[in-house]
């Protein structure tokens, strides 16, 4: 879930952004905060893609809300894994989906800038762990 929010710049996850069947699955909802987050509250944030230019030059600029589950990350093994399957995010599927967005949702620019970010993105992900350590407090050092 943690590697999942980084890679898409979403800053609110909360326990009730979360959906768990009686099969323990997780289902990860309310991506409102992701990538262009787009606030109908005042924020002191910027939107759009001044948003995530401000988040890939320093991480810390994505949690401008708390994030509950980043004291979460206990072991590199569930880390790696799950950044490995974000890695592998074939690039076709990404513009594919991002190309799906209605246009009253992001301009051409937005697109093609969102299109170069989660590209960029799904490559750093794990880098991100280890790159800012004061974020995941329980997470040991490799």
């Amino acid at each position: 879930m943690v590697c999942f929010d980084l890679f898409v710049g979403n800053n609110d996850r909360k326990p009730d952004n979360l959906l768990a069947d009686e099969e323990n699955q997780v289902w990860l909802i309310d991506q409102g905060n992701a990538l262009f987050y787009r606030p109908r509250h005042k924020a002191k944030i910027q939107s759009g893609i001044p948003r995530l230019r401000s988040i890939e030059e320093k991480l810390d600029n994505l949690f401008d809300l708390p994030h509950a589950y980043l004291d979460h990350c206990k072991t590199w093994q569930a880390i790696d894994q799950c950044c490995e399957r974000i890695s592998n995010i074939p690039d076709y599927f990404i513009e594919a989906t991002i190309e799906a967005l209605p246009d009253d949702a992001a301009s051409r620019e937005e697109k093609d800038f969102l299109m170069n970010f989660l590209s960029r993105r799904k490559k750093e992900v794990a880098s991100l762990f280890e790159k800012y350590p004061h974020l995941f407090p329980a997470l040991p050092s490799r």
